[in-house]
């Protein structure tokens, strides 16, 4: 006998005993059998069950964002209902005050008729460039960056900002600072943006 036969006899001798056993060889194919399909079992419904749960998971995320998107048409459909129970004359106001087009000569307008009725004067007026288009609007709401200066007493310039506030154009001034003159009076200057649809 070769050694390597010799090798496997020894385990040979090991083994045969235990097959040689009566209640192995009665419930040995079955028991194994069973064991067998347990390991195919579990590795092959594994990845179907890492499937489910993931899939369970997306699908719960996507009925949050279903449930978002509903409120939000719902909301929406609330807001609708609301414009168009608002009266024409209501509805022009709100057109112009926020209009489609930047409109700079009605903002120019504006501007300048806060100071009307008061001592002030506009020293200066700056627009930022604005690119202007015949697309068709897509009601996005964009500023107009301004610099507006306003020369005058305390008075008259406090009167310019409360004209400005209840003006016909959405206005918002994010800085404002004040020098005196030589003259003794107030320059104002507000930099600020006007907004519109585009």
């Amino acid at each position: 006998m070769t050694t390597r036969s010799s090798k496997y006899f020894r385990y040979y001798t090991y083994i045969e005993p235990v097959v040689k056993n009566p209640l192995i060889k009665t419930y040995g194919y079955a028991i194994f059998t069973i064991v067998m399909t347990i390991i195919f079992i579990f590795f092959a419904i594994k990845p179907t069950l890492e499937t489910i749960v993931v899939l369970q998971k997306k699908a719960a995320v996507q009925k949050e964002t279903l449930d978002k998107l509903n409120q939000k048409i719902e909301t929406l459909g609330v807001a609708q209902k609301n414009y168009n129970s608002i009266d024409s004359a209501l509805k022009s106001k709100i057109a112009n005050f926020v209009p489609a087009k930047p409109e700079i000569a009605d903002l120019i307008n504006t501007l300048e008729g806060s100071v009307q009725n008061t001592t002030a004067s506009i020293s200066a007026l700056q627009f930022q460039p604005v690119v202007l288009d015949n697309k068709p609007s897509t009601n996005k709401l964009e500023a107009l960056s301004f610099t507006f200066n306003v020369e005058g007493s305390y008075e008259s310039i406090k009167q310019v900002l409360q004209n400005l506030y209840s003006g016909a154009r959405l206005l918002t001034i994010e800085s404002l600072s004040f020098n005196k003159v030589a003259s003794g009076s107030l320059l104002m200057t507000i930099s600020g943006k006007a907004y519109y649809l585009k």
